[in-house]
């Protein structure tokens, strides 16, 4: 036998060996890959690749059809469709249905976690009931509520989470420091909660008065007056930090910062400030008066660029010194982000999601978002923002802009027309209200509104409108709690007087009177 013609026999065979579980390892992790990509073969044979689609519902368990075909996973859904247009509908056994038009991009994730159904059969039941309110007040957590009665010093605060509310007084009289008769006394509003939710900024509004106080809601003692304090008669207060250990207060149109651990006040950082608006710890705000202390992002080609949506141009030709200005408290000056004409009419928020700093505004009829990094004073090369969305020439001029509570969904708004823009999917939607309201929202992404005698809701992008309360008498201020159980809302119930007797001896009828009643529909089964 030739041992050296063996020998390279196999040779050759561990040789091909190895190159073909090298070639077969290599198509396999290349196969694998693909198949994460969400690339595969088409009913035609062909090689395409789709998207990933994400669908959560409340409640959960939910059955979720495409274009007709119903998967076998219930809610929360993961799986890897076509890209293209696609029919989806959500149904749960006892709930109405949801239903959505979508456009899946390949090779893409597209999250659907907006569903709510709601149950068919109806259980409200009254919790509460309250004469004349003059405040009414949801925690940003949608976990607690703030009410006061105006013949009442007593400030409610209830806890909705539970199968009963629960309720802690707290005394007004302690909070305002005041034996003054306080039954009757002006109105009283929460201007704003901090992020904790544990403290809010009250104004107390008398007719030679105004006095803006921040209350500990843990104990009521510990509330400070910040008018009597600093001695301002302040027009607007916000936190800058969640604790509100530090406040935004602006007075006679000029911008200071409060520290309330130090109860000191800032000098002023801007003054002449025409509008304002803040994202904790970053102030934006529109003047004509130059600060002292300025650099200039110059974002001026943002807004004059040719637009890619409709291919017009719009121009910010400054001539009166009028611009647009972000701080950052701590830094050592403002930054103007662009300028503005004299007549040009501006609202804007500020928000962040998921890492990404943004400006949401509207000039005139056109409507604006800039994002990426807040620009700072030192002109940081990390902080950059740039256009994202533009939609200009709307049928009417937005009066505000409202934000959701995950800073997702940017709501531009003016009586019944509404504009929403998704910061995650980058998608613009226009529809109508039934009635010219404020935005509010009912949950994260729903809003809701009040015909009178009925609830309305629809999805942030105007899909799904629903009648889900009827036979009210004035329905308001609704909401969904946070773990998602009930949905609670006020309605005013008539409570008939008896008649009663002149000075004359005649039978007068009363006028009956109305009391807000606190109900709330379980959202469960």
């Amino acid at each position: 036998m030739d041992r050296q013609k063996t020998k390279r026999i196999r040779s050759a065979r561990v040789i091909a060996t190895n190159i073909f579980m090298g070639i077969a390892v290599v198509a396999i992790v290349a196969v694998l890959m693909l198949i994460a990509m969400g690339f595969s073969f088409n009913e035609k044979g062909n090689l395409e690749q789709s998207g990933l689609l994400q669908i959560a519902s409340q409640p959960g368990r939910a059955t979720v059809e495409i274009d007709g075909n119903q998967l076998f996973s219930l809610t929360e859904v993961n799986k890897m469709v076509s890209s293209g247009e696609h029919d989806i509908k959500v149904s749960k056994s006892g709930f109405d249905t949801w239903s959505k038009h979508i456009n899946l991009s390949a090779g893409l994730l597209t999250r659907i976690e907006w569903v709510r159904l709601f149950p068919v059969q109806q259980v409200i039941e009254t919790t509460d009931s309250f004469g004349k309110l003059r405040l009414i007040s949801y925690s940003n957590d949608r976990k607690h509520l703030l009410t006061s009665e105006v013949n009442s010093t007593s400030l409610h605060y209830i806890s909705l989470q539970g199968n009963e509310t629960s309720h802690k007084k707290l005394d007004l009289a302690k909070v305002f420091n005041t034996d003054r008769e306080l039954t009757r006394q002006g109105s009283i509003t929460v201007e704003s909660w901090n992020d904790s939710n544990n403290k809010v900024i009250l104004r107390w509004i008398r007719e030679d008065q105004v006095n803006w106080y921040l209350v500990d809601l843990g104990d009521e003692t510990k509330a400070i007056d910040l008018t009597a304090k600093f001695g301002f008669n302040f027009t607007q207060v916000n936190a800058i930090n969640d604790s509100a250990s530090k406040l935004w207060a602006l007075e006679n149109n000029n911008l200071h910062v409060i520290d309330i651990n130090e109860l000191k006040i800032s000098s002023a950082l801007a003054s002449d400030i025409e509008s304002f608006s803040c994202n904790k710890d970053v102030a934006a705000y529109v003047t004509n008066n130059i600060p002292v202390a300025t650099t200039d992002q110059d974002l001026s080609t943002e807004v004059t660029e040719e637009d890619s949506l409709d291919g017009e141009e719009v121009t910010t030709e400054n001539t009166s010194g009028r611009a647009f200005y972000t701080y950052r408290d701590g830094e050592d000056g403002s930054v103007k982000i662009f300028d503005l004409k004299d007549d040009d009419e501006i609202v804007f928020a500020l928000g962040t999601y998921w890492g990404d700093e943004w400006i949401a505004y509207s000039l005139n009829n056109n409507i604006y978002i800039i994002a990426g990094k807040y620009p700072t004073y030192k002109k940081s090369d990390s902080s950059t923002l740039e256009r994202v969305m533009s939609h200009k020439n709307l049928a009417y001029s937005p009066t505000s802009v409202d934000v959701n509570d995950s800073n997702r969904v940017i709501a531009f708004w003016s009586g019944k027309d509404v504009a929403t823009f998704d910061i995650e999917t980058r998608d613009y939607y226009d529809f109508e209200l039934d009635t010219s309201n404020t935005i509010s929202w009912l949950d994260n992404y729903l809003i809701w509104e009040s015909t009178g005698d009925k609830i309305i809701v629809r999805d942030f992008d105007g899909d799904n409108r629903r009648e889900i309360i009827n036979n009210t008498r004035h329905a308001d201020h609704a909401i969904i709690t946070n773990n998602n159980n009930w949905l609670y809302y006020f309605d005013l119930v008539e409570e008939k007087q008896d008649p009663v007797v002149n000075e004359n001896g005649e039978t007068v009828e009363v006028a009956p009177t109305y009391n807000y009643v606190l109900k709330r529909y379980k959202l469960t089964i």
